[in-house]
């Protein structure tokens, strides 16, 4: 197999123009306030050439292309020790073109805040999408855990009852044993403060192939968040994004019917043209496949230049020239 061996000046001219289109693309509008990211740290978070080649792939061509007609996909690419699982859920209650929009903007967020890692997860608040070197599909994962109580200036200023805490807890309680109970791990729930307006409106939701049994469990970790954290107590609404569940308050609907499933899906626009946010996303994606190539193209050409050095002074040592 013959492989390319770049001269030092074209490696410093592609690492410096690699550099330029990354600078360009990074600047963006500011970041959504209500996106989350999770880049666990360490060296051993560090991915390989080959690694986030596969990324690309599980992005491009799997993430989106073969999981736009569901709001739940997971999917593979590549083999041991460089296969990347990815999956995505989106909220149940959201069309599919919400949740592909929504997509998009997530792995544009991966892209930017976790390059180069071999596990990372972008919460928004229509999606989740999701990716790591280890086998995580139908597994409990209670860790990490983002909560926030949510912005009040869309209810005014609402004195809220003082049973509201009881109301509260017996409305998660229902809706952590309606949930997992449905074939999709999700359930809603409106329950009565008072006569008075406003109500209380509940939002629960498991990854699809999680059990039943860990479903419930991660959603009693999810609600125990709201009930032991001060920065939530007594709070008018909040939230908690897990792994593998998600739930959410407030008082007033901030969710809409269940998507049917099996419903129609919105016809695609034609082949060969996207979206300018799609367009952003492909060239975040093509740039990390290119620097993967690049890697490894670097560190074969070493290789191979190590070995044939080696080589020549082992010939020398027995009389070749």
């Amino acid at each position: 197999m013959s492989i390319l061996v770049f001269s030092g000046s074209v490696s410093i001219f592609l690492l410096h123009l690699l550099s330029f289109v990354c600078i360009v693309m990074s600047q963006r509008s500011p970041d959504d306030p209500n996106t989350y990211s999770y880049c666990p740290p360490g060296s051993n978070n560090t991915a390989s050439g080959k690694f986030m080649y596969n990324l690309g792939g599980l992005f491009n061509r799997k993430l989106y292309d073969e999981g736009v007609k569901s709001i739940y996909y997971n999917t593979t690419e590549g083999e041991n020790p460089d296969k990347v699982y990815g999956n995505y859920v989106c909220r149940f209650d959201y069309s599919h073109e919400t949740c592909q929009n929504c997509v998009i903007d997530a792995i544009n967020s991966i892209v930017e805040r976790c390059n180069g890692t071999k596990e990372a997860i972008a919460w928004y608040t229509e999606c989740m999408v999701r990716y790591s070197d280890k086998n995580f599909f139908a597994t409990l994962e209670t860790v990490p855990t983002v909560y926030e109580p949510m912005n009040t200036s869309r209810i005014g200023n609402v004195t809220l009852p003082i049973e509201f805490p009881k109301i509260l807890n017996q409305t998660f309680t229902d809706l952590i044993s309606m949930a997992p109970s449905n074939s999709d791990n999700c359930a809603t729930l409106e329950s009565n403060i008072s006569n008075l307006e406003p109500r209380l409106y509940g939002f629960a939701q498991c990854t699809p192939d999680l059990s039943s049994e860990d479903c419930r469990t991660c959603l009693q970790t999810a609600f125990d968040q709201i009930k032991q954290d001060d920065h939530l107590q007594g709070k008018p609404g909040g939230r908690v994004f897990i792994p593998s569940c998600f739930i959410r308050y407030e008082l007033y609907q901030f969710y809409g019917d269940p998507i049917v499933v099996g419903a129609p899906v919105p016809i695609s626009p034609p082949q060969g043209r996207r979206t300018k946010k799609e367009t952003r996303a492909w060239i975040r994606i093509a740039i990390i496949t290119a620097s993967a190539v690049f890697v490894m193209v670097l560190f074969s050409s070493f290789v191979w230049c190590m070995w044939r050095r080696h080589n020549k002074r082992d010939k020398g040592n027995y009389g070749f020239t």
